[in-house]
């Protein structure tokens, strides 16, 4: 078997079956920002008060500047966006209803003999990886829906604080916007994500809007001209970064079966969980957490 590493933004090795690492997948590039219909959005000082810890570990691993940047990036993330009352450009649908957004983090463990292959993430699970070769150790897959064409960013902090864009990957399109009814599942075909050495807390962010967030896209353009450097002395993380929720939310599981292709080519189903926003043209935020042991 052999190991091609390849180093860009991100880092990959390539094996039977594909791995990303997932603190170095970094495939963000300049973005072509263009106006378009859009309220601006109302930025509160939330995001300083339930990510203290990351904003911290951020600076004490990198700079003042990075960290004032994710402070602004997740500023960005929770402000308050006027409700869309009518359609706008680049926008197919007939009518503005309330965001329905099926969004699951799918683990494949390396240990299966005390647990099925593949677990969807809850809150505050772990999930190990291997000091040397992140093939050894559990990986996982990013799968959403939308009940309504709409824009969809993932964004993750990693243990050290940093940064990494899952979607979209701008240094393929610089558009956000995805299909209604529609199962995307990153990355694609047989890779998955890895995890490296840095141990600590880790957070996706998932973010749906009927309109596009070109103040949000410009902070992780800045962001993305940083490539992070490996240092054994990084700080970890030791708190989740949750967002609080200014709106309401619903939380509602269904029986929609999803499906994926686990590493050895079986296909396995699943059932997914839906968050509806309970206020029509309304963002949709969620947080997913785990521990990196």
């Amino acid at each position: 078997m052999i190991n091609i590493f390849k180093n860009y933004f991100n880092k990959k090795i390539f094996t039977k079956t594909p791995i990303i690492l997932w603190s170095h997948f970094i495939l963000l590039s300049s973005l072509a920002l263009y106006s378009c219909s859009a309220v601006t959005p109302i930025v509160t000082s939330a995001a300083i008060g339930f990510a203290k810890n990351l904003l911290m570990t951020s600076e004490s691993n990198y700079t003042v500047e990075y960290a004032n940047d994710l402070k602004n990036l997740l500023s960005s993330i929770t402000a308050r966006v006027e409700p869309l009352k009518q359609n706008i450009e680049n926008l197919s649908a007939s009518k503005v209803t309330k965001i329905s957004l099926n969004a699951e983090v799918l683990i494949h463990r390396a240990d299966t003999t005390t647990t099925s292959p593949l677990t969807i993430l809850k809150n505050g699970d772990t999930l190990y990886g291997h000091p040397t070769n992140p093939v050894k150790g559990d990986r996982f897959k990013i799968s959403f829906k939308a009940n309504c064409e709409c824009y969809i960013y993932i964004i993750a902090i990693d243990s050290t604080g940093f940064v990494v864009s899952a979607f979209p990957d701008f240094d393929i399109t610089n558009s956000a916007l995805v299909k209604a009814n529609t199962q995307y599942t990153i990355p694609k075909a047989n890779e998955w994500y890895g995890l490296d050495q840095y141990v600590g807390v880790e957070e996706i962010y998932f973010i749906a809007s009927y309109q596009r967030r070109i103040n949000m896209e410009a902070v992780i353009q800045k962001m993305s001209a940083i490539k992070r450097k490996d240092n054994i002395n990084f700080a970890s993380v030791k708190e989740a970064a949750i967002i609080p929720l200014s709106r309401g939310i619903v939380k509602v599981k269904v029986d929609d079966e999803m499906s994926i292709t686990l590493p050895n080519g079986q296909q396995k189903k699943y059932s997914a969980t839906n968050f509806l926003s309970t206020i029509s043209g309304a963002d949709l935020t969620i947080t997913k957490w785990f521990y990196h042991k």
